[in-house]
């Protein structure tokens, strides 16, 4: 993948109407930014689509790109300013040479959490003064996705609250269209076990109270599927500080089976406590230190299918990442 880094640029504020002559301007300046043009982006929200076998992919069309924008912002704190907040299309826009009316300016319909999956909700800028301030100078970015003409080389970045001071960064969009990696390819995962099951036992109950139940399928098999899932890397968008995290949900992970046809999902395997749940709205992360890839997870589901015996292969979100052969 290629990306267009720029240098820190320098901002340009704008006073507008007397009446907000006392507002300041937003105080941030760009401290390094990123630019990266996309024909096409995955959307990989489970909720979406079948990320596995049928994702959804979001398209620029012929006359426009995509522009994923990562911004490295330095905050200017003060006594005063204890929290910067900004907000999507009010407060983040993208003005192309030649517009004037700031309701012409784009808005950003995309944002990002995890490298590299695109989610369709409008980016934000968010972060609080430090406690140990000034000893500790909390920065910020900004993750965000445009939609641009595909001739759009530059553009002009405009923060700031409606009727109040704005600050400007001019932007070079220039740059090759190319893609991002696929999610399931920034991890390594490894099949640990493959089994049948006839039922799982559950416990809903709490210290207190034991609320004992019982998984039973009343067609087809229970498949059971035991493995590791580890990182290749940091996949923070932000990349704020040393700690190194990474994150999937239940249905990021699917078995497809003999038949070619992907197993329908029961539930990931939980033991909290002594009581074994089963969900298929968990959201699991991992957090690291260092170097390397020491943010591993074990994690047990189960799948409902035929149960006939085969090469079963293994999917996280869009890659097909191993197999196992049930006998």
């Amino acid at each position: 993948m290629r990306s267009l880094i720029l240098a820190a640029l320098p901002a340009l504020s704008l006073a507008i109407p007397a009446q907000s002559q006392e507002a300041a301007p937003p105080p941030l300046s760009i401290k390094s930014t990123e630019i990266t043009r996309l024909d096409k982006v995955r959307n990989y929200s489970a909720d979406d689509s079948l990320v596995c076998c049928a994702v959804e992919v979001l398209e620029s069309g012929p006359d426009h790109d995509f522009v994923y924008m990562h911004i490295l912002l330095d905050v200017e704190w003060t006594e005063e300013i204890k929290r910067v907040s900004y907000y999507g299309g009010n407060d983040i826009k993208l003005k192309l040479p030649g517009q004037t009316d700031p309701e012409e300016y784009l808005q950003p319909w995309g944002s990002m959490d995890w490298f590299p999956e695109v989610r369709t909700s409008t980016a934000s800028i968010n972060v609080n003064r430090d406690r140990k301030w000034p000893d500790v100078d909390n920065d910020t970015y900004l993750e965000a996705v445009f939609t641009v003409p595909s001739d759009a080389m530059e553009a002009t970045l405009v923060i700031g609250k409606r009727d109040e001071p704005t600050v400007e960064f001019p932007l070079d969009l220039s740059g090759e269209v190319t893609e991002l990696p696929q999610a399931g390819s920034l991890w390594d995962i490894e099949i640990t076990g493959l089994s049948l099951a006839d039922e799982v036992t559950t416990d809903r109950g709490s210290r207190a109270q034991s609320v004992p139940g019982r998984v039973t399928p009343l067609i087809g098999k229970l498949v059971k599927v035991d493995m590791n899932l580890t990182p290749k890397r940091d996949l923070k968008a932000d990349r704020l500080n040393e700690s190194n995290a990474a994150a999937f949900t239940s249905k990021h992970v699917w078995l497809v089976g003999p038949e070619g046809l992907p197993l329908a999902l029961v539930g990931e395997a939980r033991n909290n406590g002594g009581s074994l749940t089963l969900s298929s709205s968990n959201s699991s992360t991992t957090n690291w230190q260092g170097e390397g890839t020491s943010g591993q997870i074990e994690r047990t589901f189960y799948f409902l299918g035929s149960g006939a015996s085969g090469e079963y292969q293994l999917y996280f979100k869009d890659v097909n990442v191993g197999s196992a052969t049930l006998e």
